[in-house]
């Protein structure tokens, strides 16, 4: 009977750990699910996704880090916030959390996600321990346009995204972000599940992130980054410029990083956590242990 009162015990302790590891609350312009145990590790999705294109990362690192997978406000279900700008409020929300909720925690950023990990590190020099950020530029608009300044990229207006976006039907804006998935992933089981975030998502907030994604210029900005960070690029042969010009694009944006490691994907797409996983998670564990 003793036997069984320990077991008993045990089994209480166990599911409370399980519960407290697979926890999900929502903060400020965020929803957050901390899976894992260890040293902290924030995940920061791109434009419309869930957290759970986190998945197969955190099935990987789980067992030595603790996992807070963001989700933010407007994105795949998750609620908008009411007012603009919202990158604003997303980094403010970040840094709040991480401040309350983790220790000198490793950031870890795809897309705009990648891009808040920046502004955050180079605001917060003493917060973070290591950034990792996945296809993202300092400056996006530059990329096309080397010409391009934040001045002239400020007077870009949003309304007109917004209009198209929100005045679509449904079918048709299912259509397009299929087509715009598809060109921004090449692993094919994977783009459905991006698509149905997307749908999921509010639409003016799509529109206002990306605006202010594109009219934002980090670049000066990431020299004030203290800590080290982890670019990972993405190429693939369809692209139409070599891997050369790729590498150099992306090396030009963060020159002004003081401890940089620039690593390109010889063959991937702007999801590089699906298109090249094994790659991909061998250069994470890689940096970060």
């Amino acid at each position: 009977m003793k036997k069984l009162k320990i077991v008993f015990v045990l089994l209480i302790v166990i599911a409370s750990i399980n519960i407290k590891a697979q926890s999900k609350q929502s903060f400020d312009a965020c929803e957050v699910e901390v899976i894992g145990s260890g040293k902290d590790l924030v995940l920061i999705p791109g434009a419309v996704c869930s957290g759970e294109v986190w998945r197969t990362t955190v099935q990987q690192l789980k067992a030595s880090y603790t996992c807070h997978i963001i989700t933010l406000a407007g994105y795949a279900s998750v609620p908008a916030v009411e007012t603009t700008p919202i990158l604003p409020q997303y980094k403010s929300a970040l840094i709040e959390y991480m401040q309350t909720q983790t220790s000198k925690p490793i950031l870890m950023g795809h897309s705009i996600g990648g891009f808040l990990a920046l502004q955050i590190a180079a605001q917060e020099q003493s917060l973070l321990e290591k950034v990792i950020v996945v296809d993202a530029l300092p400056f996006l608009l530059a990329a096309n346009n080397p010409a391009m300044t934040e001045e002239v990229a400020k007077g870009i207006p949003v309304e007109p995204m917004v209009k198209q976006y929100t005045s679509m039907t449904d079918g048709a804006f299912k259509a397009m972000q299929k087509q715009v998935i598809s060109s921004m992933m090449a692993n094919e089981e994977m783009q459905e599940e991006v698509v149905s975030w997307s749908v999921a998502s509010d639409r003016k907030t799509m529109a206002y992130t990306m605006n202010e994604l594109m009219t934002d210029d980090l670049r000066d900005d990431v020299a004030k980054i203290e800590v080290p960070v982890l670019v990972l690029g993405a190429w693939q042969a369809s692209y139409p410029f070599s891997a050369q010009q790729q590498q150099a694009l992306y090396a030009g944006q963060y020159k002004a990083v003081k401890d940089l490691t620039l690593v390109m994907a010889e063959d991937a797409k702007h999801f590089i956590m699906f298109d090249a996983p094994e790659w991909y998670i061998n250069q994470v564990k890689h940096f970060i242990q």
